[in-house]
This record gives C-alpha cells, structure tokens and sequence, in this order.
C-alpha cells in the first residue's frame, strides 16, 4: 500500500523565519511527510515570512525531510508561490474556488492539494472539471470543515468516497476535530492524505502538540501496514495450518506438467490441496507442472 501523506498544519501565528524552521524540523522528527504554514501578503494579517523566505525554508525542509506547503491565503501569495520552486501547490477552500487561482496553479503545471471545506458539491465539481479543462496538474482534495474545530459526528468521513467518485482525483481528509479517531479512520477509509492542525505554544480545542502529532504518526503507519494490499492473500502461517488440517485435491496418480487432467487423475486428502469445490476448474486442463502420488493440486503452482 502507498503511504499515508500526512501534513502537519501549523495554527499558531508564527512570528519569524527562525521559527518557521523550528516548526519544519519538529515536523520532520514527529513523522511529518510535510510541513504546511501560511503565507499571507494582506495588511490585516501578513505573515512574517515572504517569498525570499520560501526558498531557504524549503532547503531547510528538503535536509530534514520533509516537503515545505506553504498555504496561500491570497491571490498575491498564490501568485508569488507559483513563481518559486515549491513541489506541490496547498490550497484553501476559499482559492479552489477562485477561477483566477485555479488558473494561476494550473499553469504550473504541479500536483495540488486543496481544502473542500467550505464548498459545495456543485462548487467542487465545477473546479475540478476546470482544473481538468485547463490540464494542471493532479489534484488531491481533502475532506475538510471550517478551520475551527469541528464537531467530532460532523467530520464526514464517507464524503470522501463521494469526493473520489464524483471528482475522479485523490482523496483525504483535513482533521479539525478534537482527537485523532477521526484521522486514523479516515485512511482506513482509503485517505491518501491526512492534514491535521497542530500548535508550538498556544493550543486551540483543534489542535495537536507536536509530541501528539508524532502519535498519530505512528499510529497512521502501523495502519497502513495493517490495511495491507488489497488481495485475498494467504500468508505463510495459514499455508503451514492449512497443509496440517485442510482437506482438498491431490493426484491419485502421477500427472505431467502439460497433460489433461482427468478425473480419474484426482482425489481427496489432507494436505492443502484445492477446494474439490474448484476441481471443475482443474479437470480437462493442461497440469502446471509435474505431480507425484500424493501431492496436493492448487492451481496457484
């Protein structure tokens, strides 16, 4: 199975580059994929950080290994990030919404991660079939509510198979609710993004400390190994049980590999063999390989 991206959100009000970088190497040690922060260019709340910024943060990501996702709050941050080396754009629900925002990212020509948030269905249909129309780059969106918290029986999880469906692109989901169920469920769900808020010094009821990040880390990984491929595999310890205790098909006479198999070349014994179920299957076939007396037939051989 892909592994999780899983994006730490820094909530707090930043106030300097140098702090940015604590926040990006704190990510990278509690098991961030990336490292997401807001950049701002309005008066009423500009960020500290401007685009010379960027650059060197995004080396500072790159040696603690993580990617840098710079969120553009506005048209001019947007606009200054699609000029600069960032590897994916990370957009709020507001700019996904945005038609010159969609065309400024598409031009690009990178993947983009956008909040759902506070669109609507017909909203986030049209942007994609846009985004689509304008040939960006792939888009993954995430499930998401306001950027206050959010009621745990509101998060929504299953919107994500509606997102998937309808939008035809990646799907995950931004976590506002009080705990991290929600966000472990959700790559159960088939999330392959999972963005939770987190906080250095002043917690809101949303928010992570970066020790509690680094759990929901660990726990989204031991997950995704749970979570498996897909496939209706046995594993090693079933096929050793099943050679015990399984009764099923096995040659009654030696067969050739290549030889049609008949009936009277079967029949039933403990070891393993193939369902008598399935035997159709095997009758009037060519053999796969050479059996001996005795050996359990399966068709996966």
């Amino acid at each position: 199975m892909k592994s999780t991206v899983l994006i730490a959100d820094l909530q707090d009000r930043y106030h300097s580059a140098a702090q940015a970088q604590e926040f990006i190497r704190l990510a990278a040690r509690c098991g961030a994929t990336a490292a997401s922060l807001r950049f701002c260019t309005q008066q009423q709340a500009p960020s500290p950080i401007g685009a010379p910024h960027i650059a060197a943060l995004g080396e500072e990501a790159e040696r603690a290994g993580v990617l840098l996702l710079p969120t553009p709050w506005d048209l001019t941050a947007l606009s200054q990030l699609c000029q600069l080396s960032v590897p994916l754009l990370h957009l709020p629900g507001h700019l996904l919404a945005d038609p010159q925002a969609l065309e400024l990212t598409a031009a690009t020509g990178r993947p983009i991660i956008a909040m759902a948030s506070l669109c609507t269905m017909p909203e986030l249909k049209a942007a994609a079939s846009y985004l689509k129309q304008l040939q960006a780059g792939p888009l993954t969106v995430l499930q998401s509510g306001s950027q206050g918290e959010v009621p745990a029986d509101r998060a929504n999880l299953r919107a994500m198979v509606l997102l998937k469906g309808s939008l035809q692109c990646s799907v995950g989901y931004a976590d506002h609710t009080r705990s991290i169920e929600a966000a472990i469920a959700a790559v159960a769900i088939g999330a392959e993004v999972v963005q939770k808020p987190v906080h250095l010094d002043s917690p809101l009821p949303h928010t992570l400390s970066m020790e509690e990040f680094a759990g929901l880390a660990a726990a989204i990984r031991r997950l995704g190994g749970a979570l498996g491929t897909g496939r209706r595999d046995l594993i090693e310890q079933d096929l050793i049980e099943r050679s015990r205790t399984y009764t099923g098909l096995a040659a009654a006479r030696p067969i050739a590999a290549g030889q049609t198999v008949t009936a009277d070349d079967l029949c039933v014994a403990a070891g393993g063999g193939l369902s008598p179920l399935l035997a159709a299957a095997f009758i009037s076939a060519p053999a796969p390989r050479d059996y001996a007396p005795g050996d359990p037939i399966d068709l996966i051989s």
